[in-house]
């Protein structure tokens, strides 16, 4: 909801609970899902970082809560990644989404972090003709 921060107290604004948690369910899928997994570098940069701004600010929030085993999964994912920036962002997310769980999920988040750490199990990228497998200037000229 946007409001004029000049006219407009912030204890004026009322905002509905139900429809935030929608916003924030949808986001949140959207996150995780298709933006997090993009095969354009671009939005799975931002993808990654909104994912990690949701993580850090909105731990409290019960949508949130609910969905860390899919958010560390995007995490993970996003580890492999050749961006730093990116890899960097989703290491610090994988500890956010540590920190901020309970002791029976942590368990679950251990393991799961293991058993893809051990196991080798690791999504498969979609490829299509607009994914970039080499960075400009990444390969040598001669063949």
């Amino acid at each position: 909801l946007a409001r004029d921060l000049w006219t407009c107290p912030k204890d004026d604004i009322k905002v509905d609970k139900e429809l935030e948690s929608d916003d924030l369910q949808w986001l949140v899928d959207q996150l995780t899902g298709s933006l997090t997994q993009s095969t354009h570098p671009n939005l799975k940069q931002a993808g990654c970082l909104w994912l990690l701004a949701i993580t850090k600010h909105c731990t409290e929030q019960d949508v949130v809560r609910s969905k860390l085993l899919e958010i560390q999964s995007a995490f993970m994912t996003l580890l492999g990644d050749g961006n730093d920036l990116v890899q960097d962002a989703a290491s610090k997310g994988i500890g956010i989404v540590y920190e901020s769980s309970s002791s029976e999920q942590r368990e679950q988040l251990v393991q799961n972090l293991l058993d893809t750490l051990v196991g080798g199990r690791k999504e498969v990228a979609k490829v299509n003709q607009d994914t970039k497998v080499f960075a400009e200037g990444e390969l040598g000229k001669n063949p």
